[in-house]
């Protein structure tokens, strides 16, 4: 039998996060997850504690797991207003939350991410680093180019 592919997902206490971190370990993935909040407990997932708003928390993160063959940022945090109306203050929290996050995550394991990992954001679609597309659950989705000395970004 072979070992389990293992996943980190953020924004695991409810939503799409919820839903990718009780799914994958019926699918044979060990899932990690991350949130403010304790998730309702799933068998074959663990959960750690940490505010996705808070890079520090954030970067030590990776010294405590396993590298994933996966990591799915499932947040989901939504401000908007008429225009005219937009907050500064909302639109900085929201990349604090949604974008920073999986930037700070994903360069933290970038060194131990194996090849054919896969970064996911819900409803894009998923890219392996190889560059050939695969998705392992349902809308979990984005990508890693093929290895090389820039940043990956989507496909």
């Amino acid at each position: 039998m072979s070992e389990a592919r293992r996943t980190l997902v953020t924004g695991v206490s409810s939503g799409t996060g919820e839903a990718i971190s009780s799914r994958l370990p019926r699918e044979g993935w060990q899932a990690t997850g991350i949130s403010r909040r304790r998730p309702v407990p799933a068998p074959g997932s663990t959960w750690l504690r940490a505010g996705l708003a808070e890079p520090g928390a954030l970067v030590r993160i990776p010294d405590g797991i396993s590298a994933p063959d996966a990591v799915g940022h499932a947040v989901g945090l939504q401000r908007s207003a008429p225009l005219g109306e937009l907050s500064a203050d909302d639109g900085e929290l929201m990349w604090r939350v949604r974008v920073q996050p999986a930037t700070i995550l994903v360069d933290a394991l970038a060194d131990r991410l194996p090849d054919g990992a896969r970064v996911g954001r819900p409803g894009r679609g998923i890219c392996r680093r190889d560059g050939a597309r695969r998705c392992p659950a349902p809308r979990m989705t984005a990508g890693l180019r093929p290895r090389s000395p820039h940043a990956p970004a989507p496909a």
